[in-house]
């Protein structure tokens, strides 16, 4: 993923998502992403975990960095040695994130019925510093913001405060996560869909969102789709194949007078590319340190307004690297 202090960081759940590296992308989640992990999932699961997970992951084109973090508190609804069956349970918890340019902090209820689907509500409080270029707020959907047309607007010459400001906002987000495991193989998919409103400068309708690199429309729907085949070793190396589709769903409302409704050019876009992971010990999720992975993420950019050629070169790849653990708190 997720660098020194730069032009984009994102907040979430992108890079916590980035791999199958847990059951998470980020910004996950974030990102948020949950990966696969290099075992299957523990059988006879406890009737009470306080379940923990630490991500620090950084990325470039477009770039960015992200601590995140989740918090859990998660109860088995039903008792079962079976694998398909095993990993069930219905959890609340928190997910802070903080990056060189602001904050996520928000609340989730997960509900887990089978070791193969997951599905997730969450609600986080975006908050922007007004560093970094991060946010920066346009007339409609088809305004420039490309990553040199940012730097152009959030220059701040005497008298202009530039077109990169502080502010906050609030998401919803609901996501379903499908995932299964046949011997050395594995497959995930999650989808998220998320709502976001935020406090945007009078007149404009749009925003550019750091963590999925979207122009997103104010009060709008965006949808983000990550699919993983996986390889699974015996020895912690995991290896395979991460295709990432998004999508901003525009109202009539979030386009500019001049525009013309229906118009996108922005989405949809898509990513595909090799990814790895090592999980240097498992322990089966004993113990505030288990499972600390590497991971190494690398796409190319198959669609995309800007990074397929009409700024940045087709063969110039969003990379993603970062570090995350896992932790049982509590176990009852």
């Amino acid at each position: 993923m997720p660098h020194v202090p730069g032009r984009r960081c994102p907040f979430s759940a992108l890079l916590a998502a980035c791999l199958c590296l847990s059951a998470g992308d980020l910004y996950a989640q974030e990102d948020e992403s949950q990966p696969a992990e290099a075992k299957s999932p523990p059988v006879g699961r406890p009737l009470h975990r306080l379940d923990s997970t630490l991500l620090l992951a950084g990325r470039v084109n477009p770039l960015g960095l992200a601590l995140r973090g989740s918090f859990s508190f998660q109860r088995r609804l039903y008792a079962s040695g079976a694998p398909a069956f095993a990993n069930n349970y219905i959890g609340i918890g928190i997910n802070p994130t903080l990056s060189p340019a602001g904050a996520r902090l928000g609340a989730f209820v997960e509900f887990q019925p089978l070791s193969v689907l997951q599905l997730t509500a969450n609600y986080e409080w975006l908050g922007y510093l007004g560093t970094f270029d991060v946010f920066q707020s346009f007339a409609g959907v088809t305004s420039e913001y490309s990553d040199d047309t940012l730097d152009i607007l959030a220059a701040r010459p005497d008298g202009d405060p530039g077109r990169n400001y502080s502010t906050s906002g609030h998401e919803v987000s609901l996501s379903v996560l499908l995932q299964a495991k046949v011997g050395p193989f594995a497959v995930r998919n999650r989808t998220r869909f998320g709502w976001v409103d935020m406090d945007m400068r009078e007149g404009d309708r749009t925003y550019w969102d750091v963590s999925y690199d979207l122009l997103i429309g104010d009060q709008g729907w965006y949808m983000v789709n990550e699919a993983d085949v996986f390889w699974v070793s015996d020895f912690g190396l995991v290896a395979g194949l991460r295709w990432v589709a998004s999508h901003a769903f525009y109202e009539d409302r979030h386009y500019a007078p001049g525009e013309t409704i229906g118009d996108d050019p922005n989405t949809p876009t898509h990513r595909l590319g090799p990814t790895f992971a090592y999980t240097f010990f498992d322990n089966g999720g004993r113990g505030f340190f288990d499972k600390p992975t590497a991971f190494v993420i690398v796409n190319w950019w198959l669609e995309h307004r800007y990074r397929t050629g009409a700024e940045q070169s087709v063969g110039l790849p969003y990379m993603g690297a970062g570090f995350r653990f896992t932790g049982d708190l509590l176990t009852l």
